[in-house]
């Protein structure tokens, strides 16, 4: 069982969100309190909130965020990367389902960004892909589907720029 949490304390906007989290380690697996705070796609961690260098960070792009199989009981959520899987708990549920829709929004936001740059050469029309309901997609739990075609599309729209 964890010790009783000191306040929570917590910043956030769509330009910034920061706060205290458990994180489990990766070698040795108990829980530790970490600060986090984001800077544009990553995720960092970091001893205190008075550090300057982080401990770690997570890269959301390339992360999976699942917050429907932690235990109540334990207020918890998980990224998953290719190389780790971050196991994170908040005090409160409403604290994960903060961060965890903070976590999706900001995602959505730097893949829609992503995607808005067009090529003035070229036909290919890279924004109708942000029309694709996104709500839907997680709901249906296929985020990864809209992540491999926006870099499909990245992929042809460099192909098609360097073809000229």
């Amino acid at each position: 069982p964890l010790s009783p949490l000191p306040s929570f304390v917590a910043t956030t906007s769509m330009e910034e969100k920061s706060g205290w989290l458990w994180k489990r380690g990766h070698f040795n697996t108990a829980y530790k309190y970490r600060f986090f705070r984001f800077s544009n796609n990553m995720l960092m961690y970091y001893a205190d909130d008075k550090s300057k260098h982080p401990k770690g960070s997570i890269d959301i792009l390339n992360a999976d965020l699942n917050d429907n199989e932690a235990s109540n009981e334990y207020c918890g959520f998980k990224l998953t990367c290719s190389s780790r899987v971050f196991l994170l708990r908040a005090t409160t549920r409403a604290e994960v389902a903060n961060w965890a829709k903070f976590i999706r929004q900001r995602k959505k936001t730097l893949l829609e960004s992503a995607v808005s740059i067009t090529s003035e050469t070229s036909n290919l029309n890279i924004n109708r892909v942000v029309s694709i309901d996104w709500n839907q997609r997680e709901s249906t739990g296929t985020q990864g589907t809209l992540e491999a075609e926006l870099k499909k599309l990245m992929t042809t729209k460099k192909s098609a720029e360097l073809k000229k």
